[in-house]
């Protein structure tokens, strides 16, 4: 999965980075960012995943980048490629979703009859 790719949160993972570590409430992380000049939950979220990714891959975070990207205005996910991929991604999802719905509920029907 690319940067890019991975920026547009197939996964739900800056939702559960936002929810979990507090982002929107107040956290130290949050104090963190907003020291930093990143006010939005969002952003937070998606400079961590994009920094973990970078890491991972043995590049620099890019922390101040991002934080910079973020202050002039730039927005990551704003392309209509981008949105088609999430679009994509998120039809791809539910398909797999209803199957694992149809299994599990075929699956307890089949386990009431016996």
């Amino acid at each position: 999965m690319s940067e890019t790719e991975m920026a547009t949160d197939p996964l739900g993972i800056e939702r559960l980075l936002r929810v979990r570590w507090k982002l929107a409430d107040g956290s130290p992380m949050r104090d963190f960012f907003i020291a930093n000049g990143v006010s939005d939950p969002r952003t937070m979220s998606s400079i961590i995943v994009r920094s973990y990714w970078r890491h991972v891959r043995g590049q620099g975070a890019g922390f101040e980048e991002q934080v910079r990207t973020y202050r002039t205005g730039t927005k990551w996910m704003e392309s209509q490629e981008l949105r088609e991929h999430r679009l994509a991604i998120l039809e791809r999802l539910a398909v797999v979703v209803v199957f694992l719905m149809i299994g599990i509920l075929g699956g307890y029907s089949l386990a009431m009859s016996f």
